[in-house]
């Protein structure tokens, strides 16, 4: 399996112009068969998110662990297929 680092960019549509945090990344690693596989997982599981909170998805990287080892052992780490709270994958 394959491992990746998943960054979205929230935008939260109903926040005030002045809030700093009106818009907002979230990070987590997600392992899988391949790149295309763990996209699509993280795009499923902020898409959901997004839907269920009423943000905009601004933004969507899919990045190698290797170019993120930086902060790499501070993420929630999930596998594609798997169900998790809001609060594993840390949102």
């Amino acid at each position: 399996m394959k491992e990746f680092v998943f960054v979205v960019l929230f935008f939260d549509k109903n926040a005030e112009e002045s809030d700093p945090d009106r818009e907002w990344p979230a990070c987590f690693s997600v392992k899988g068969e391949n790149y295309q596989v763990c996209y699509n997982w993280g795009k499923h599981l902020s898409e959901t998110y997004a839907t269920d909170n009423e943000l905009e998805i601004l933004s969507i990287e899919l990045e190698e662990v290797e170019s993120s080892k930086q902060y790499y052992d501070t993420l929630p780490k999930l596998v594609v297929g798997e169900s998790y709270t809001d609060r594993q994958i840390g949102w």
